[in-house]
């Protein structure tokens, strides 16, 4: 089976994150839409094209669950705003928070079971070395 190139992957990734935030009745503002983008060249895009075989159904799992976690946490955001829209600050409050959790859990699973962190290895890793997406 051929693996997807980014932009496939890139659908599915909105896909998750707007069957989330929909589930609430919010919209994406188009500065969150190209900030979902920003965030999703330098960790998917960049491991994908780094090594097609980072792309496994483990880490697809992976990305698209955090996907709708960010999602879920921006709508709640975004839901307390007269026009539940997710704007490019909502999303990264909420982008930042689920990703701070989820480098605690990478780090714990890089100290506790090394063969864990396999699926989400790549995109742990570039999420770490890339912090400052957010400010660009």
């Amino acid at each position: 089976m051929a693996q997807p190139n980014p932009q496939d992957i890139f659908v599915e990734v909105l896909y998750a994150f707007g069957a989330e935030a929909g589930r609430s009745g919010c919209t994406l503002g188009e500065d969150a839409a190209e900030s979902m983008r920003m965030l999703f060249s330098y960790t998917v895009e960049q491991a994908v094209r780094t090594n097609r075989e980072n792309w496994r159904p483990a880490a697809r799992h992976y990305v698209l669950k955090q996907a709708g976690r960010i999602g879920r946490q921006a709508a709640r955001a975004a839901m307390q705003t007269p026009g539940r829209e997710i704007t490019r600050t909502i999303f990264i409050d909420a982008a930042q928070e689920v990703i701070a959790l989820q480098q605690l859990v990478c780090e714990r699973l890089a100290k506790d079971n090394p063969d864990m962190i396999i699926p989400s290895g790549p995109f742990c890793v570039t999420l770490r070395d890339k912090r400052d997406w957010a400010q660009r």
